[in-house]
C-alpha cells in the first residue's frame, strides 16, 4: 500500500460526504483524484529550495490557515 493509499484509507468519508452534500462513493471518488493531484502539485511546488522556501512564506501570510491547522492538529482529523 502507498503513502497515499494509507492515506486516502483513513479519511473520514462519511463527513466528507456530509460536507460536500454528496453520497459517500462520490466523496471517495474526488477524494481519490484530489488528494493525488494536490500532492504531486506540492511536490512540483517544492521541487528545490526557493520554491519550497517561497511556499513556506504564503503559509506565514495567511494567519487563518495557520490557526485552522493548529486547532486541527489538536482535534481529532473527524473535526477538521
Amino acid at each position: 500500500m502507498s503513502d497515499i493509499d494509507d492515506l486516502l484509507s483513513r479519511l473520514p468519508y462519511d463527513t466528507l460526504a456530509q460536507q460536500l452534500g454528496v453520497d459517500e462513493d462520490s466523496a471517495r471518488a474526488a477524494a481519490g483524484q484530489a488528494i493525488p493531484a494536490l500532492l504531486a502539485g506540492l511536490q512540483a511546488q517544492t521541487a528545490n529550495e526557493a520554491s519550497a522556501q517561497k511556499l513556506v512564506g504564503a503559509h506565514r501570510l495567511r494567519p487563518s490557515i495557520r490557526a485552522w491547522s493548529r486547532n486541527c492538529s489538536r482535534s481529532s482529523p473527524r473535526s477538521c
